[in-house]
């Protein structure tokens, strides 16, 4: 059985209309920039410490909602290497009421890249997950 790892991940965001401002807002698609912080938990906060990145970020009306992509660059200091994540997800997101409220799901991959400082030199590794 594979080992545990999650993450809490902060968000902030900076976003353009991409559509005519006199459009309604519901029309209009979206492309943004998402500051990140990245606190690792359970074996992953073990090897790794806090990471920060940014992705961008297009939302496209669909129905209700949105259809979303983001797509970025974390990056992990580590004493002893480095880890850099690059996720790339999809998903929707649905307005709840008129108070600015949404849920939303992503799905995706993770594409990671470490590397380690021994005596004998680097190593480097990637691998992806789902």
């Amino acid at each position: 059985m594979k080992n545990l790892a999650f993450s809490l991940v902060l968000c902030s965001s900076t976003s353009i209309a991409l559509a005519d401002p006199a459009a309604p807002v519901e029309a209009q698609r979206t492309l943004g920039v998402d500051a990140a912080l990245v606190l690792p938990a359970g074996d992953y906060g073990e090897v790794a410490t806090a990471g920060a990145g940014a992705l961008a970020r297009l939302e496209i009306p669909a129905g209700p909602g949105f259809v979303t992509a983001r797509a970025g660059v974390l990056l992990h200091a580590m004493e002893i290497g480095s880890l850099t994540l690059v996720p790339i997800y999809a998903g929707y997101r649905q307005p709840v009421g008129a108070g600015g409220l949404y849920v939303a799901g992503e799905l995706g991959i993770t594409i990671g890249f470490g590397s380690v400082r021994t005596p004998l030199g680097t190593m480097t590794s990637s691998d992806s997950e789902v």
